[in-house]
């Protein structure tokens, strides 16, 4: 009876010993994993931090300037602002921006991104125009884009140029002065021919909120068989 006793007893020991080790094998096993995942939690967390912490230069305004202002090297100042909150396309130099024309209204200690300038000047087949007949209203002004369009007395409306910039605005808002290519004035003086030959037609401008940010409209408006004649003839002379 002892014997069996000391058996159960001897028994039950290394049982014990054995489901110990188990125990402390596990809690080692997960201890180190555990370890090893506050370490790598702590090196991406010090990543994070210098990576929120690094800085690059910027250029900013240093006053408020209107759309349609030719950028000068006084209106910019430089400034440090965090990487992770800096676009792709932000500006960084001043070889970038001077000289080139604001899209949009730009506000004072904001950084200017390349989608907010255009290249200054006429391109090379454009001409200054200044018209007497686009009625403008709203909050169209100087660098305003705008589609300019033409109203019969039927109802019917056309765009006859789309998304032109206005680069100029008479005090009394009675003319605007848009630069155009040639097909855009030849299109723009059939369309002010429909107007004159009908009452009730007028030729008015339509403000884009967010300027050449935004997409064209088609050019709808089909102008006379002697002006559309007179483009294709020019295609055919500018394609040789």
């Amino acid at each position: 009876m002892r014997r069996f006793r000391h058996r159960i007893i001897i028994c039950s020991a290394l049982g014990l010993t054995f489901l110990g080790i188990v125990i402390f094998s596990i809690c080692f096993f997960y201890g180190n994993r555990i370890k090893n995942m506050q370490k790598r939690l702590k090196e991406a967390e010090e990543e994070l931090q210098l990576f929120n912490s690094r800085k690059v230069s910027v250029l900013c305004v240093s006053e408020d300037i209107e759309a349609g202002t030719v950028i000068c090297e006084e209106n910019l100042v430089n400034a440090e602002l965090p990487a992770v909150s800096v676009p792709e396309n932000t500006i960084l130099y001043l070889s970038d921006a001077v000289g080139k024309t604001a899209k949009i209204p730009l506000y004072k200690n904001t950084y200017i991104t390349k989608d907010m300038l255009y290249e200054s000047g006429l391109l090379g087949p454009e001409r200054e125009i200044e018209y007497f007949c686009i009625e403008i209203s709203g909050n169209v002004s100087v660098g305003s884009y705008v589609d300019v369009r033409i109203c019969f007395e039927d109802g019917s409306d056309y765009v006859v140029l789309a998304r032109k910039r206005i680069e100029g605005i008479a005090v009394n808002r009675s003319s605007v002065i848009l630069h155009v290519n040639e097909e855009e004035l030849l299109r723009m003086g059939s369309a002010i021919a429909d107007c004159r030959a009908g009452e009730g037609r007028r030729i008015y401008a339509v403000e884009y909120p967010q300027g050449e940010l935004q997409e064209p409209s088609i050019a709808d408006y089909k102008p006379s068989g002697a002006v559309a004649d007179l483009i294709e003839q020019k295609e055919k002379t500018e394609g040789r």
